[in-house]
């Protein structure tokens, strides 16, 4: 089963780019061949490109939830599609709305978002706050973890 893992978020935006931050640290790394990684930056709808095929689909991106920054959530896909969670996208290209969508364009079962919550997305620095920085290597355990368990459900 292959698993798509996709780092979104804006890289000149601090915390907003940190999926995009720990999909290209995983890039380094040895990673199952059915595995993957795609650096999606701010991209929109073109994302449904990736997705095709894919049997589980986990997003990194930072959510705004109202949370201690640097703290990392997990939202399952039939959760965003049912509007039980109150996370969006950090940023315009909102992939959690375009995931959640009716009709579902990729089977919630199939999803899950690896979030983190931003500390500051408004001054252009190429640079992850301390709070984000620190939750970074959760978050890469979190997606590792992923990685690992092809037979995981959302």
């Amino acid at each position: 089963m292959r698993t798509v893992i996709v780092g979104a978020g804006n890289l000149l935006l601090g915390d907003e780019g940190v999926g995009v931050h720990a999909v290209r640290e995983l890039m380094q790394e040895q990673h199952p061949a059915e595995v993957e990684l795609v650096d999606a930056g701010t991209v929109g709808v073109e994302i449904l490109h990736y997705l095709q095929g894919a049997g589980r689909v986990v997003v990194v991106d930072a959510v705004n939830l109202s949370m201690q920054p640097g703290t990392v959530v997990r939202i399952r896909g039939v959760d965003l599609r049912a509007g039980n969670s109150r996370a969006r996208s950090a940023h315009d290209s909102d992939i959690l709305s375009l995931l959640g969508e009716s009709p579902p364009l990729v089977d919630p079962q199939r999803v899950v978002v690896l979030g983190v919550v931003p500390g500051e997305v408004s001054m252009p620095t190429l640079e992850l706050s301390p709070a984000v920085q620190r939750a970074l290597p959760l978050l890469l355990e979190e997606i590792r973890k992923e990685m690992r368990d092809p037979a995981a459900q959302p």
